[in-house]
């Protein structure tokens, strides 16, 4: 009875320590196809990187435009795929890193409009919006400057600021065709 006993256990750990093996080989296996399939779609990016390098190049040239015009300074967007580290990296050039919060908002509006202008050029279906909270730190005349260009875009650029940002009379054109929300101390957003 013993014996038997113990011969059913070992059966038993011979068992459970197969059906482990099993599942490590099974896992192995997984690991062995995901690797091949990672394996394929980096050396797809790798071979699309022409397409990728043309479309970085129009976008800069739409991003150098607009930066160029609200600062007197093109920006250039760098965008690098490292196939040995499986990823792409990317940088905005001559972008100084002290930039003050209004000139750091006024790029990203250059490199957003940028955006939008890219999507119309390329035909791409993608959204031709952009938000921003705020653009409140950003000089007047840099504000004005990113209005025009907006206005000329086939897209939409949604800010929220005071209305003392935008109470020079060269703004009366964009408060009358551009408002679409208008709040105060007392008409609040759903009236709270």
């Amino acid at each position: 009875g013993q014996i038997y006993n113990e011969q059913s256990n070992i059966r038993e750990q011979i068992a459970s320590v197969q059906a482990l093996l099993d599942k490590i080989v099974d896992t192995k296996k997984m690991i062995a196809k995901l690797d091949g399939q990672k394996d394929v779609v980096i050396d797809q990016i790798s071979s699309n990187t022409q397409q990728l390098d043309d479309n970085v190049e129009t976008f800069n040239e739409l991003f150098g435009s607009l930066s160029k015009y609200f600062y007197g300074e093109r920006y250039i967007f760098d965008l690098e795929f490292d196939s040995d580290k499986e990823k792409c990296e990317f940088e905005i050039a001559s972008i100084s890193p002290n930039s003050t919060g209004g000139k750091k908002k006024g790029e990203l509006s250059a490199f957003d409009l940028a955006y939008i202008e890219f999507v119309n050029k390329a035909k791409l279906k993608r959204p031709t919006f952009v938000v921003h909270d705020s653009i409140e730190d950003v000089d007047v005349n840099q504000v004005f400057g990113i209005f025009e260009k907006a206005d000329q875009l086939n897209g939409q650029y949604i800010v929220a600021l005071l209305s003392d940002k935008i109470s020079d009379q060269k703004f009366s054109k964009f408060r009358e065709k551009s408002t679409i929300l208008e709040l105060s101390e007392s008409d609040k957003f759903f009236r709270i």
